[in-house]
């Protein structure tokens, strides 16, 4: 090669160092931090500092409030009447008068309808006669009670005098047997003639018959006494079932009474007619049945009764005397307050609810029965060692207000994260959740987890409360 060619090659490949040198000082970073960098190189920074520098969430901090929620129950009730009566004939015959309407009040004992029934009135005459007749039968048997009582005080004299003449008897016989004895002596001695002691003999032997009869005659008297006594106790014993059947007929007379006076149907007691099924001139007669055959019903309006359906899940705190309070939707601004007054106990098997009665003072008669109100029963507050927290804090919030083994989240906020916080959920009325564990009452949680990244712990931010204007 020839030495302007090798000069001419030299030159040729120092301008090609020159120019791959100028590519490689136009393509190196530049040292200046001010100095803008490509837009791909920019947008690949970018990413690495979100990376390193995620947005923090900012989330409004409650705190947790000590001591159980207030258990409600909401339910629907119906309205009953405390006291209901269906009113039927009770005696055949035809309805003479009806005196009172559906709507009217009434008061106790007043007259509602009367009812025309012949038939008892002759049985009323029929008993009187039978008292009367009774009543004679009495006097017949009490004149022979005094004429029973006067025999036996008569046979008792007898009794008396043949027991003087038995004695009289005896004490002859006595008097004939000494001196039978002394004449049979001096007749021995022929002191007297022998015709004297059979004569004294044969006074003796008549003293000795009339002793015996005396004695008979007192055996014979003391009988009839007997007798007339039993026929004393016979007559009183009739005089007693005399009596018996005078308080008989008395009580026919009576019962008949009963049953004219059932011929008027009066009103129960205070309250309202609600039916009347009967009209003048009807033809009545005894008989069972509901409120289709009755004549009227009768409710009592002063006092009313409200059914409550209890669910089982809070039958157990359903006892008489919680607090209730009452509401009707076609009683604008009505609000009563009362009190359980009793419960069913046992759990219907169809709704598995128990039967819950509230009384409700009604003095207007304004809560009428058949109404439906809506009741809030008050079944006191929950343990006190819970906590209370807003149910918008608490994820996977149970269904229902109460179920001891629900488990729900919250975020419980320190040191700028928040922890993820399993907890027990009792009970929640809508706007307060109850806690049972997991939180205690110094805790502070988030309001609103929703939306939060999922994760054990997240950093995050408290809101600033806003300036006041």
């Amino acid at each position: 090669m020839t030495p302007i060619k090798i000069k001419i090659a030299a030159l040729l490949v120092v301008a090609g160092m020159l120019t791959v040198g100028g590519v490689f000082a136009a393509t190196r970073p530049s040292d200046d931090p001010a100095q803008p960098l490509p837009n791909a190189k920019a947008e690949k920074t970018k990413t690495r500092g979100d990376e390193k520098n995620p947005v923090v969430p900012v989330v409004q901090i409650v705190r947790v409030q000590a001591g159980g929620l207030e258990r409600i129950a909401n339910q629907v009730g119906t309205v009953e009447s405390t006291q209901q009566a269906q009113l039927h004939p009770a005696v055949t015959g035809v309805l003479q008068k009806v005196d009172v309407n559906i709507g009217d009040r009434v008061k106790r004992g007043q007259l509602l309808a009367e009812i025309d029934a012949p038939s008892v009135a002759l049985d009323e005459r029929h008993a009187t006669i039978g008292v009367e007749q009774a009543q004679g039968l009495l006097k017949e048997a009490e004149a022979c009670v005094v004429t029973a009582r006067a025999e036996s005080e008569a046979s008792k004299g007898a009794v008396t005098q043949r027991d003087a003449e038995a004695s009289a008897a005896k004490a002859t016989l006595t008097h004939l047997k000494k001196k039978f004895e002394r004449v049979k002596e001096l007749a021995n001695q022929a002191s007297v003639d022998q015709r004297l002691l059979g004569e004294v003999e044969a006074q003796l032997h008549a003293a000795e018959a009339l002793s015996d009869a005396a004695v008979a005659t007192v055996q014979n008297a003391k009988a009839d006494t007997e007798v007339k006594k039993g026929k004393l106790l016979q007559a009183e014993a009739t005089v007693a079932n005399a009596k018996s059947n005078v308080e008989a007929a008395k009580l026919g007379v009576e019962k008949v009474r009963l049953v004219i006076a059932k011929t008027k149907i009066h009103a129960p007691f205070d309250g309202v007619v609600t039916r009347r099924g009967c009209s003048p001139g009807d033809y009545v007669y005894p008989g069972e049945g509901g409120g289709e055959g009755s004549l009227f019903t009768v409710m009592r309006t002063d006092v009313v009764r409200v059914v409550v359906a209890i669910p089982e899940r809070d039958i157990s705190l359903v006892l008489p005397g919680v607090a209730a309070e009452v509401m009707f939707d076609s009683l604008v601004g009505m609000r009563v307050s009362g009190k359980v007054a009793r419960v069913g106990y046992s759990v219907n098997p169809a709704n598995r609810t128990m039967r819950a009665e509230i009384d409700v003072p009604n003095p207007k008669g304004d809560i009428r029965p058949g109404m439906f109100g809506s009741v809030t029963l008050k079944l006191g507050k929950g343990p006190a060692d819970a906590v209370r927290v807003p149910v918008g804090a608490v994820l996977g919030l149970p269904p229902s207000s109460i179920d001891e083994k629900a488990n729900a989240v919250v975020y419980v906020y320190r040191d700028g994260k928040a922890r993820r916080t399993r907890v027990r959920v009792s009970y929640n009325d809508g706007k307060e959740a109850e806690i049972l564990s997991g939180l205690t009452a110094e805790d502070r949680i988030v309001a609103t987890p929703m939306g939060l990244p999922f994760g054990d712990e997240i950093t995050v931010e408290v809101e600033k409360p806003a300036a006041p204007k």
